[in-house]
């Protein structure tokens, strides 16, 4: 991006200064902060989780089942943290209206991002920006922990624009 006049440069620098002034108050305001009201993370991963309904129009084959638990959430509900299971076979298509990343606990899965194939397996952590969809493949039974993150209109505008 060129940037041809002062006007444009003022514009761009004022644009980046609201971005960085919103991510600093959201990382000043979650740095160090202890949320004692919450139970313990161990704990609340051990719950049993709930099913999660995915719309029909996701599932391309098979008849995958999806459950989740929710352990955290930011007091702005901006950040949301959880467990996600989903036993298959199946092959599904994900919408990320969030951003996610996610960190898989047990088995495996074939996933479709960006046009370019993975595989996810225990250890693994990967990203998922807002507004993408992944195409999953799940044999038998995965588990993930999720974080996903609202990433807000000034950052969604920056990446349509960068």
């Amino acid at each position: 991006m060129r940037l041809r006049s002062p006007r444009a440069l003022l514009f761009a620098l004022g644009a980046l200064g609201c971005l960085l002034l919103q991510v600093g108050f959201a990382a000043a305001h979650y740095a160090g902060v202890t949320h004692r009201q919450l139970p313990p993370m161990a704990n609340d991963i051990a719950m049993p989780l709930e099913p999660l309904p995915v719309s029909s129009s996701w599932i391309i084959e098979g008849q995958p089942k999806f459950f989740a638990r929710q352990y955290f959430s930011s007091p702005d509900g901006t950040i949301i943290s959880g467990i996600w299971v989903c036993e298959g076979p199946g092959t599904f298509r994900w919408e990320h209206r969030t951003d996610e990343s996610l960190y898989v606990l047990e088995g495996k899965a074939q996933i479709e991002y960006d046009g370019v194939k993975h595989e996810l397996q225990p250890g693994d952590v990967t990203f998922f920006r807002a507004g993408t969809s992944t195409t999953w493949h799940v044999e038998g039974r995965v588990r993930k922990s999720f974080t996903l993150h609202n990433p807000g209109r000034i950052a969604r505008w920056f990446r349509r624009v960068l």
